[in-house]
């Protein structure tokens, strides 16, 4: 017995026997699930079988090449923050990263105690040439390295504020 010739339907009845709408219709025939015969005319037989055949590669998880290019990105993100997770462990646990709290005091310190010899040069100046006249250690006190040290100061604190926000970010990601 010879197989019954398709048969050929409009939108309206793939909507009915498909339950969705027109423009999921529309849809189906772009992404090459429903089959088109000619304008707005459909085979109803090879669009259903297309469309269960989706569904069910979909049900058990295979979907379309999208979906499985997805899956993949994803597992690569997760494989990547895994072993970017272990690697910091591993380097706390070494003693390679260090506190940024400890970090901070330490850098404040340094940062303390090279203002104050700053700030002392003018006086120690005057200590060991005392033959400087008012004038002269009015000029040493204007000597750039003294007009210089606040705004190193303020790099300085900056720069340890921006290592400390980073290092307080790679504390929460572990």
């Amino acid at each position: 017995m010879a197989p019954a010739a398709s048969a050929t339907v409009t939108a309206e009845v793939l909507v009915q026997f498909l339950a969705i709408s027109t423009r999921m219709v529309s849809k189906l025939a772009v992404a090459g699930l429903v089959v088109r015969a000619g304008p707005n005319a459909f085979d109803l037989e090879a669009s259903i079988r297309n469309v269960v055949l989706d569904l069910r590669r979909a049900a058990r998880g295979r979907g379309d090449v999208s979906t499985a290019a997805q899956a993949a990105r994803e597992r690569a993100q997760l494989a990547a923050a895994r072993a970017d997770s272990v690697e910091l462990k591993s380097a706390h646990q070494r003693g390679r990263l260090l506190d940024s709290d400890a970090v901070e005091k330490e850098w404040s310190g340094i940062c303390a105690a090279v203002r104050s010899r700053m700030l002392a040069v003018p006086s120690r100046c005057v200590r060991r040439l005392p033959h400087l006249t008012a004038h002269d250690i009015a000029q040493v006190d204007r000597l750039p390295p003294r007009n210089c040290l606040p705004v190193c100061i303020a790099a300085a604190v900056s720069r340890i504020r921006t290592t400390t926000v980073r290092t307080r970010a790679i504390r929460l990601a572990m």
